[in-house]
């Protein structure tokens, strides 16, 4: 299971490797995005605070779709259905 922060840094890598493919820089990127350039440095360097949620949308504002997989493990398919659940 992938922890907030490996899932936060693969998000990360990927908004890096769309920058280079859309051949942006820092200044570019960040007017696309509506952040500024600084926090691509910190998104290059995995020094940023962004919740998956807004790396998610940056990822939207450079054009990728993002797919959410969710996989039953050993550990997942014993547990009883929580309320409400389908």
């Amino acid at each position: 299971m992938r922890t907030n922060n490996e899932i936060r840094h693969a998000l990360m890598d990927r908004i890096q490797t769309r920058v280079e493919a859309l051949n942006l820089n820092q200044i570019q990127a960040g007017n696309l995005c509506g952040v500024a350039r600084n926090r691509f440095s910190e998104i290059k360097n995995h020094r940023s605070e962004f919740s998956v949620d807004a790396l998610i949308g940056l990822l939207s504002r450079l054009g990728e779709d993002v797919k959410l997989e969710i996989i039953l493990t050993r550990q997942t398919q014993g547990l009883p259905k929580l309320k409400g659940a389908r």
